[in-house]
């Protein structure tokens, strides 16, 4: 399947806000949104967050398919559920990583796209972005 893209940089922003604020709902520790346009072809944004441990990183991953559903978005694919460690859900520009901290440690996404821009966000809005119409 070919990459999906946002209609526009302002709609893949409310996009990576609102799976940001999902998992961050959830507990998600150290959400870190990664600009990748520059650095990777198959993707615009990589968001990557941790939880400490397995339930907790497949809560995230339903808080985040729910977030995409209420705007109306469809994932690509979604891996790593069992065991997860590593969960990965592709959007087709967002692809959204959560990680257990040993993992995250391990492939240390962070680090290999280090030419990537990155925004740390930390906390929750006191309003939320507005879902899309159906």
């Amino acid at each position: 399947m070919g990459r999906t893209r946002t209609t526009s940089r302002k709609a893949l922003q409310e996009k990576i806000r609102a799976c940001a604020y999902a998992a961050l709902s959830k507990k998600a520790e150290r959400v870190v949104a990664l600009d990748v346009r520059k650095v990777a072809g198959y993707a615009d944004t990589f968001l990557v967050c941790s939880g400490t441990h397995p339930r907790q990183n497949q809560a995230i991953a339903d808080a985040v398919v729910k977030a995409l559903e209420d705007r109306g978005e469809k994932f690509v694919n979604m891996e790593g559920q069992l065991p997860g460690n590593w969960i990965l859900i592709d959007t087709g520009d967002l692809v959204v990583h959560v990680f257990d901290e040993a993992t995250r440690a391990y492939y240390n996404l962070e680090n290999l796209w280090h030419d990537a821009p990155r925004e740390e966000i930390t906390d929750e809005p006191a309003v939320r972005p507005a879902a899309k119409a159906r």
